[in-house]
């Protein structure tokens, strides 16, 4: 009967483990348990696009982008200077305590920031690039585009 007890309390103490495992890495990477769908573009609707912007001479560009650390700041500026576009920065109407904690309870909750501004007159831009951490997630900044 003594080994019967020992045993459940060593399975008890294993499924303990396991759920503990999987609730850090559940608020640890978020993204890993979502279904996103890929819309990636194509390498020839890429290329495409590419020798568009290419020819298009009257085209309104726009570079919009969200920097922490400023290193994303950096190549939108730079990529605007190189390409005559607008430059717009997306940037909380609320300054995070804790950018990484924050986001991530955002992305869990499936809520979007409020933004400082808006881009006014998103219409009359043919071409949009939109630049942010790769490790934060865009749907927190696609709301850029709604105004």
């Amino acid at each position: 009967m003594k080994k019967k007890g020992g045993l459940i309390a060593v399975v008890i103490v294993v499924l303990i483990i396991a759920l503990l495992f999987i609730a850090y890495h559940l608020f640890r990477f978020p993204a890993r348990f979502r279904s996103l769908s890929n819309e990636s573009l194509s390498v020839e609707r890429v290329n495409e696009l590419k020798d568009e912007m290419k020819t298009k001479d009257d085209k309104n560009v726009l570079v919009a982008y969200f920097s922490y650390s400023g290193t994303t700041k950096g190549v939108a500026e730079v990529l605007s200077g190189q390409i005559g576009a607008d430059l717009f920065e997306i940037a909380p109407k609320e300054d995070y305590s804790s950018l990484y904690l924050q986001s991530n309870a955002e992305i869990r909750k499936g809520e979007r920031l409020e933004l400082s501004s808006t881009v006014e007159n998103m219409e009359e831009y043919d071409i949009i690039f939109i630049g942010y951490p790769v490790w934060l997630a865009y749907h927190n900044l696609i709301q850029c585009t709604q105004a």
